[in-house]
């Protein structure tokens, strides 16, 4: 039986957990349940991630069509995990913390790769700017020394 983080006591949990289906893996026949709080962040999270397909693709070719920008603009496909970072940052299953610690890296390395590129293809700053990409291993550092202190303050 696989589940969710849950929260809430466990008579409270089994009150709003729903069993979503009956899922066959290898000849084995598994029951997945959801409380009702991560069934809602994972909507959450299709819905924006969907929209923002949509939007960056539809803006891509806009671009690419009208302005005849399509080599500069294919940039605007990277912010589509960045989108996916986010929203599971904030909606996602589980602990905060740890959906912080989890994909914050991930969307400041995407984040930086996108201002790199978009300032080397249009400023021409290739050289000066490759300095942010020290930005990646500063943030891992600072969020590893947060959360430590986090967790030492609740021991």
């Amino acid at each position: 039986l696989l589940r969710g983080d849950v929260t809430k006591t466990d008579t409270a949990a089994a009150e709003i957990a729903e069993t979503d289906t009956d899922t066959e893996v290898g000849g084995v026949t598994v029951e997945i349940q959801i409380d009702a709080e991560n069934k809602k962040g994972m909507k959450i999270i299709g819905i924006i991630n969907s929209v923002s397909i949509i939007v960056f693709v539809a803006a891509y070719l806009l671009c690419g069509f009208l302005g005849g920008l399509w080599h500069p603009m294919w940039i605007l496909c990277l912010c589509i995990p960045l989108v996916g970072c986010i929203t599971e940052i904030f909606f996602g299953n589980g602990n905060f913390k740890k959906r912080l610690k989890d994909n914050l890296t991930g969307a400041v390395a995407l984040a930086c790769t996108i201002v790199y590129l978009f300032c080397g293809f249009y400023l021409d700053l290739w050289h000066p700017l490759w300095v942010i990409f020290l930005q990646i291993p500063l943030t891992g550092i600072i969020l590893a020394a947060a959360l430590a202190e986090e967790k030492d303050d609740e021991d």
